[in-house]
């Protein structure tokens, strides 16, 4: 009996070791040589890596005057009359290049359209309704915040944290993506838990190249060695190209990545005329049809001479910045539409055509075009039965509009006119006719109801696969594909 009870004895310690052991393995197993250590939460390496990891609020010291919080995108701001989503850092080197521009005169060129919401460097957010609301809080803030970000180093993600109890007993495994997600957990930390990094951990700098630490103290070591590369310290500077040009703030492929100042001046002289080849304001496009017939000269002492008819206006051009940032400014009083800085999209030189497009925010593009000594470039007949084969087209006037809503199929020579509105699926046909083509004009036949008035011949000025200008005498349509 005694043996079995002692049989018995060492059976359910045995049980016992591998219930411990099971509990212990729950989560996964890291390096624990002598060399990594825990990291406490009020530990220089701990306060290292939350500001490694914090949201950088003076990426935007350029809207809101304030490196204690940065506000979330999207938001809008108008700017000269002109409203600007700011979706990217992209949209914040182009504002910088207007405060070169304007210089002292900026805070009262930018408003902010409220409500806003800011992130603070630890990613909490506050919606801010007014604009005497935002002053107050960056009031506030004085000098640099003692958490602001470190910028020039990055962590690559993923990384995987460990948690540990007093005892370096393991309680809980994580593994993040995002420096937010960091920053959090960071800043969530009580003060007797104890944080564990699964090594090797890899961060980025700024040109690119990337480090990788084994330990604490490495880790903390090349967070150390970022600080003041990438003026941490003078975060209310507008000017700073730190801001703008780190690869952190990325904002993926640029039509205009290696443009330069020089390159779109050089390209504006050699032209003696130019055209608005497309204009969009405020969300309003097509409105090039306004400025029919505008011949624009660019000088080389920087003034632009604009011809329409028998009137000319005067005004001045002026550019600045490379790449992502290059900018064009123009300045004509008569013109106070096309009047601000422009962030210059793209150069195209190669295309028979010179053309240079122009944007500014989301909602306002202008591009300028010009045959810059060549003949037109004639519209192929065959090109152009090819493109109005496809799809349906929409149809405006020359202020981007038409007195109804319609879309024309041009399929088989045929024109059958259809309600845009209808959302019928049988397709209602308002009119129908037919269309030739002779050269560049074509010649719009036996329309009898709702486009009547449309039967003639129209000129061809301008085509592509997606949009169609033609005129008839001082009347201008736009046709613009349009595929269900």
């Amino acid at each position: 009996m005694k043996k079995f009870k002692n049989f018995a004895f060492y059976i359910g310690l045995f049980l016992a070791m591998i219930t411990f052991n099971a509990c212990q393995d729950e989560f996964e197993e890291i390096n624990t040589n002598a060399d990594q250590e825990t990291i406490t939460a009020n530990s220089a390496t701990a306060n290292l890596v939350r500001s490694a990891s914090a949201k950088d609020g003076a990426i935007d010291n350029v809207v809101d005057n304030s490196s204690c919080f940065a506000i979330k995108f999207p938001y809008t701001v108008e700017v000269n009359g002109l409203e600007i989503i700011v979706d990217s850092f992209q949209d914040l080197r182009f504002l910088r290049e207007l405060v070169k521009q304007y210089d002292d005169d900026f805070d009262d060129l930018i408003n902010i359209v409220f409500p806003i919401t800011i992130t603070y460097s630890d990613f909490r957010e506050l919606t801010i309704a007014s604009l005497a609301e935002l002053r107050q809080l960056a009031s506030e803030c004085t000098n640099t915040p003692d958490d602001s970000r470190i910028r020039c180093i990055a962590f690559v993600y993923p990384v995987t944290l460990f948690t540990f109890d007093i005892n370096d007993q393991q309680t809980g495994s994580l593994k993040v993506e995002s420096d937010r997600q960091l920053r959090r957990f960071f800043s969530d930390l009580d003060d007797d838990t104890l944080v564990g990094l699964d090594f090797p951990v890899t961060l980025k700098k700024k040109d690119g190249s990337e480090i990788t630490v084994t330990t604490n103290a490495e880790l903390a070591r090349t967070i150390e060695m970022a600080k003041g590369l990438c003026g941490d310290d003078d975060d209310d500077d507008y000017y700073d190209d730190d801001y703008y040009d780190d690869d952190f703030y990325d904002d993926g492929d640029d039509d205009c990545e290696s443009c330069s100042s020089n390159q779109l001046t050089e390209s504006l002289l050699a032209c003696t005329s130019w055209y608005i080849d497309e204009l969009e304001l405020n969300d309003v496009d097509n409105l090039e049809f306004q400025y029919s017939g505008y011949n624009f000269s660019f000088l080389e002492n920087g003034d632009v001479s604009v011809v329409f008819g028998d009137n000319e206006v005067q005004g001045t051009w002026a550019t600045s910045g490379n790449g992502s940032t290059l900018a064009m400014v123009i300045n004509i009083t008569d013109l106070p539409e096309l009047s601000t800085t422009w962030r210059v999209e793209e150069i195209d030189l190669d295309n028979g055509y010179k053309e240079i497009d122009l944007e500014f925010g989301d909602d306002n593009d202008l591009d300028f075009k010009s045959l810059c000594g060549n003949d037109p470039v004639v519209c192929d007949p065959a090109n152009i039965v090819d493109y109005l084969q496809e799809c349906e087209w929409e149809i405006y006037d020359m202020n981007g509009e038409f007195f109804d809503d319609l879309r024309l199929d041009f399929s088989n020579f045929n024109i059958h006119v259809y309600d845009d509105d209808d959302d019928d699926d049988e397709n209602t046909v308002l009119d129908e006719g037919n269309w030739e083509l002779v050269d560049n004009v074509m010649i719009w036949n036996d329309l009898s109801a709702t486009l009547a008035n449309y039967v003639g011949e129209w000129t061809i000025i301008d085509c592509g696969p997606e949009k169609i200008k033609i005129q008839r005498g001082e009347e201008y349509l736009y046709l613009e594909k349009y595929c269900d």
